[in-house]
């Protein structure tokens, strides 16, 4: 298959690069597609990747315990746009409870002249920040405070792993992006549910798996 192809050039590459963050990347991604491939095989490459982007001190902590504030969350995405990704977060967008939480997105892709005023006109906070360095990213994030950031990418095509890698949240979210783990030790948990990752799951995660009730994500058609 072709997916066999660029798992085999990109394997081939890095062991002419074996440090080279964007090929680890690159083949995490691509194992998620022949049906040969084993679990195991594809959770030693997100650990492999995990363990190249490693785990340095955290750019941000929390600072604020008062228990009457609004939490501050943070959605980072590239495909804030006519994407997939959009038709899924938009209702979350739309009906978060101003009220407790104040929230955040990120938009580190090219916009579109349709779904992204849509989409951000739902979000007050909204910061376009594209290009940027992984680590202005964090230093971005961290400067708002966001408390639980929410990466909806994983290895998926215009991710920022190495940036959330950074910790710039103190919790940190993977959601709706991407069908497995990221092996990132910054990302503390993963939205999923009991069909997409039945029991058996947690053995090839790094991520605590929180197990939604039903399914994980509600399509919005348009």
């Amino acid at each position: 298959s072709r997916a066999d192809q660029a798992i085999a050039v990109i394997r081939q590459a890095l062991q002419a690069n074996p440090r080279d963050i964007s090929l680890h990347d690159k083949l995490c991604c691509l194992l998620n597609y022949p049906d040969h491939t084993s679990p195991a095989e594809i959770f030693a490459a997100h650990r492999a990747f995990g363990q190249l982007v490693g785990a340095p001190p955290p750019v941000h902590r929390i600072t604020d315990f008062s228990l009457d504030r609004r939490l501050r969350i943070g959605y980072l995405s590239g495909d804030l746009r006519e994407h997939s990704i959009s038709y899924f977060l938009e209702p979350l967008l739309e009906h978060h409870d101003r009220a407790r939480f104040d929230v955040f997105c990120y938009h580190v892709g090219a916009p579109d002249d349709t779904t992204t005023p849509r989409l951000r006109s739902h979000i007050p906070n909204w910061r376009h920040l594209f290009p940027i360095s992984d680590l202005d990213l964090a230093n971005a994030i961290a400067a708002d405070r966001i408390d639980i950031l929410i990466e909806l990418a994983g290895h998926a095509q215009g991710n920022r792993l190495s940036a959330v890698a950074l910790g710039p949240a103190p919790i940190i979210v993977s959601y709706i992006g991407y069908p497995n783990t990221t092996g990132v030790p910054s990302v503390r948990y993963r939205f999923i549910d009991a069909i997409t990752d039945p029991p058996s799951a947690d053995a090839f995660a790094t991520e605590t798996l929180v197990r939604l009730p039903g399914c994980f994500l509600c399509y919005r058609p348009y």
